[in-house]
């Protein structure tokens, strides 16, 4: 039961208080209470305090009993502890009589009436956290009776506790039941007014929240979501303060410490996603990203500390704390609301800004208004429903109602902005539609013109293309057929290459050389290999021809013996894998110079020189020997062995024509002698060679 139902019970249990007349005997004759009676005015009235649960039969007995019970005295209450109140009463009517009693703002306070056997006759349980289902007055948790049997006497017995450090208030009032008939009566008219504007207000909260919680599930904006949750959280809050009479009051009073201790969390809680709705609204985060960021600093602390709220008062069950953290809060909040206002109102230019500005205005004038109505008990300076002081609920209902509707509207309003914008939209992009249909039809007309001209520049074009491709299928039909000419001058230099190499075999098996032929054999094998493999290829690079021309000059040694010498003398700087050349293009050239000079000459250091390097014109060959030179060798052409045809250098220098013109590269060849002035004979036989890639590459 909220706070202010106890305090109207109050109220109306003072307004019904007058002293009860003195009695001679120790026993309270509890047939003659015709008006609120406090006990204290009672005889014969003891307490105790234990922090310990005690044996109700065994109480009476006690030994621990204090006289003198004085609530508005000198009695000290300690904090945690039961309070144990017993009193001698006696019933001489006639007939049963139903007693009833008012607690205060206890937690729980059961009430035991116990005959002079100190056997219990009744027992009743009364107080805020008592479960309903244990009571018999179901519309009051703090108004309770017990039924004393007709002349009969014996004890009442009261035991009062609070959870928690709050501490028990021993004040207990007691009447009779036409008294409790006319309090229950005056409490129902007093309330029926504020319950029928919280039933109004549910309605109203009830409705806005179900539609707009529907908004959010459609669009999935989250500005309805948060103020569905900030419309639940209104409605929470009023649905904790209804009375027991209602069927919403008597619900939330089967959990009472959950109740007591989440009320003020949802008011934060809500109020945090009022903030968050806010910046929704007016769009606050992209206007003034400071101002969003404190009033989200405002939303995440009240979050925070709404759940370190709850969970404090719900474990520590100290209640009696809330009305000061209230007032904490409060203060806090109240002055940040004011601020952020005031700031909303100078920074942020939106016509919605009015809109939440006037209802926070209702709600700040509604609860000021309220508050003063209830601190002052009524403001009789402006009389009427004002001096009431249990209007104060209505009027803070009202505030909020009335702040509710101004964030109604400007939702409303919001929407038809949204609206208007998407028309506007829309009719732009209608708009755009034409003028790109305008902008089409005229580039499309540009573009059948230029089809056009581009046309008549495609049908020329072709016949140029079908001109040059016809060029160009001539030129490759010439270059293949360049191509196999240059193959089957290979083939037929090869044959020859093989047929000398054969009669050096041939020489040393003759002369009974075995061994020399035989490593002469092996290493003709090898060199044989080297040369099918290179004569399927066009261009091979420079490092295997000259790995093929070792090979060569090292039979040839074989044959001669040491006689035979030969040197080969390369550019390191020269990358020989880079350079391509056809197939045996230096082997003729060193083969002649063998068969044909040193072969003849006298000399005892026989020797065959390959030079390579590189100048600024190409790369330079250059095979050189010691022989008998050219004249000579031109004068023992009577000779039957010497007779024979060279076709080795006649095919490689066909074979070098048809590479200048297939590969773009330029081979120019030079044989002289070696000294034409001095006693030393021989032949040069000079190689320069341009590679296709080499201007490019000296260039770069």
């Amino acid at each position: 039961m909220s706070f202010f139902i106890r305090l109207v019970i109050c109220l109306l249990l003072v307004f019904y208080l007058f002293d009860a007349p003195a009695h001679a005997s120790d026993k309270n004759n509890v047939s003659e209470i015709d008006s609120v009676t406090s006990i204290q005015s009672l005889n014969g009235v003891r307490y105790l305090q234990s922090k310990d649960k005690l044996n109700v039969k065994e109480l009476t007995g006690s030994s621990n009993w204090t006289d003198q019970f004085a609530p508005s005295g000198d009695l000290k209450i300690l904090a945690g502890h039961d309070v144990w109140i017993i009193l001698p009463v006696v019933n001489h009517a006639a007939s049963d009589l139903n007693l009833y009693y008012f607690t205060a703002n206890n937690q729980y306070c059961n009430a035991y009436l116990i005959d002079t056997s100190n056997v219990i006759v009744d027992a009743a349980f009364a107080g805020n956290f008592n479960n309903p289902q244990n009571r018999r007055i179901r519309d009051f948790s703090i108004i309770e009776y017990l039924k004393v049997p007709a002349e009969s006497d014996g004890y009442l017995l009261f035991c009062i506790s609070n959870h928690g450090q709050q501490k028990a208030s021993p004040d207990i009032l007691l009447f009779n039941e036409a008294i409790f008939d006319k309090i229950a009566l005056s409490s129902f008219k007093s309330e029926r007014t504020a319950t029928y504007i919280k039933i109004l207000f549910q309605g109203a909260a009830g409705f806005t929240f179900v539609f707009f919680t529907f908004l959010y599930f459609k669009n999935r904006q989250k500005i309805y979501l948060y103020y569905s949750i900030y419309l639940m959280g209104l409605l929470w809050y009023s649905i904790l303060r209804m009375y027991p009479y209602t069927l919403t009051g008597h619900l939330h009073e089967h959990f009472p410490l959950f109740m007591a201790s989440i009320n003020e969390p949802v008011q934060l809680v809500s109020l945090g996603f009022y903030c968050l709705f806010a910046i929704e609204l007016l769009g606050i985060d992209k206007k003034d990203p400071w101002l969003n960021k404190g009033i989200l600093i405002l939303a995440y602390t009240l979050f925070t500390y709404s759940l370190l709220h709850f969970l404090f008062l719900y474990f520590s069950q100290r209640l009696d704390l809330s009305t000061l953290l209230f007032a904490i809060t409060r203060s806090i909040l109240l002055p940040a609301n004011a601020i952020f206002l005031v700031l909303i109102g100078l920074r942020i230019k939106s016509p919605l800004t009015k809109y939440l500005i006037a209802g926070n205005l209702f709600f700040l004038i509604g609860a000021l208004l309220a508050s003063l109505i209830w601190y002052f008990n009524g403001l009789d300076w402006l009389g009427g429903f004002f001096a009431n002081q249990r209007n104060s609920q209505i009027v803070f209902m009202l505030s909020i109602l009335a702040e509710t509707l101004c964030f109604a509207f400007a939702l409303g309003y919001k929407i038809k902005i949204t609206e208007d914008e998407k028309n506007q939209s829309r009719e732009a992009y209608i708009q755009q539609l034409r003028f790109n249909q305008e902008i089409t039809e005229k580039a499309n007309k540009e573009l059948e013109e230029k089809i056009a001209v581009r046309t008549r520049e495609i049908l020329e074009k072709t016949r140029e293309l079908e001109a040059q491709k016809e060029w160009q299928l001539k030129t490759e039909f010439e270059r293949k057929l360049a191509q196999a000419e240059m193959m089957a001058l290979r083939a037929q230099m090869n044959p020859h290459f093989l047929f000398n190499c054969m009669n050096a075999i041939k020489h040393l098996i003759l002369t009974k050389d075995e061994k020399s032929a035989a490593i002469y054999l092996s290493k003709f094998s090898k060199l044989l290999r080297l040369i099918l493999h290179h004569s399927k290829e066009n261009s091979i690079s420079l490092s295997q021809e000259l790995e093929a021309l070792t090979l060569y000059l090292e039979l040839e040694k074989s044959r001669f013996g040491d006689e035979f010498k030969y040197a080969l003398e390369i550019d390191e700087e020269i990358d020989l894998d880079y350079i391509q050349v056809p197939p045996l293009l230096l082997q003729p050239f060193v083969e002649n110079a063998i068969w044909h000079g040193i072969m003849h000459s006298q000399r005892n250091d026989k020797t065959v020189f390959v030079k390579i390097n590189e100048t600024n014109k190409g790369f330079h060959f250059c095979i050189e020997d010691n022989g008998i030179g050219r004249k000579k060798s031109a004068e023992l052409k009577g000779n039957s062995l010497i007779n024979t045809r060279s076709y080795g250098m006649e095919i490689t220098h066909e074979r070098i024509e048809l590479f200048n013109k297939n590969f773009g590269s330029t081979i120019s060849l030079d044989v002289k002698d070696r000294n034409i002035h001095l006693d030393e004979p021989g032949t040069v036989v000079e190689i320069l060679y341009k590679h296709s890639h080499y201007d490019q590459s000296s260039n770069s």
